[in-house]
């Protein structure tokens, strides 16, 4: 029954150890952060291949996964494209002899992390594909599609606000503090952690399965404390006059409804 998350632990090392040698042969390390979406909508493919569960359930979690990867992917290389490696990795670069020193601290600091990060993500996913044998939605499934639904359009709002905000030259040298923006700082972070609860949540079938919350705990800890939220405070504080008020004011995920 477990042969399925052997199965697709080695499938992820195998596209890392391929997104790697890329990333050596076009000198671009950030190529991981494009990938993500894509890896996992390939880890769903994978499991949907490999699982017995009813066709019901693999339709269902197929086709989020593809169509919140499909978004995220167009939305990531829109910001890749032209822009070469990103800064953060290439800082990355001074800290070890470029050649074999650098790509195999590369290999052991961002892909085999990311591998498993990404992994522990799916990992929802896979319990879904691995113990939903009934052709017919849970009260889980039904609440965890809630959440889905919810979170991707929260993010899509979120995001779609941004881009329009960043579109009108006089907002040039301001940040975004209306619509969903006004309610919590990172409103599209917000959405992308309430989907992957949602992920989890459609999952629960058996006690055994909550052993995959392992997935949302890890990808909401990195998103709030090591790759987004904290990370992108200090950058705008730093770059933008009146954020640090903001930052006092409004929360940055969980959005503050002010109910008079």
């Amino acid at each position: 029954m477990f042969d399925i998350f052997v199965q697709t632990f080695i499938f992820t090392g195998l596209i890392i150890l391929v997104l790697w040698i890329t990333s050596i042969l076009i000198k671009d390390v950030s190529i991981i952060d494009t990938a993500f979406a894509p890896i996992i909508l390939l880890i769903t493919l994978f499991s949907v291949y490999l699982s017995n569960s009813s066709l019901l359930i693999k339709f269902t979690i197929f086709s989020v996964i593809f169509i919140w990867s499909i978004r995220l992917t167009l939305l990531m290389l829109q910001r890749k494209i032209g822009h070469g490696e990103d800064p953060r990795y290439t800082k990355l670069r001074e800290w070890k002899d470029p050649g074999l020193d650098f790509n195999f601290f590369a290999l052991k600091q961002v892909f085999l992390l990311q591998g498993i990060v990404i992994w522990c993500v799916t990992l929802p996913i896979q319990f879904s594909l691995t113990f939903s044998i009934e052709n017919y939605f849970s009260f889980f499934n039904y609440l965890g599609l809630l959440f889905m639904i919810v979170g991707f359009l929260w993010e899509v709002i979120g995001d779609n606000q941004l881009n329009n905000f960043k579109k009108d030259i006089n907002n040039k040298n301001k940040f975004l503090k209306n619509g969903l923006w006004a309610l919590s700082r990172h409103p599209n972070y917000f959405g992308e952690i309430v989907f992957w609860w949602g992920v989890f949540i459609f999952s629960i079938l058996s006690p055994i399965s909550l052993i995959s919350i392992i997935g949302p705990i890890v990808f909401t800890y990195l998103l709030v404390n090591v790759t987004g939220v904290k990370t992108m405070d200090k950058r705008m504080a730093k770059n933008y006059e009146g954020y640090s008020e903001y930052i006092k004011k409004t929360n940055s995920i969980i959005p503050k409804l002010n109910v008079r």
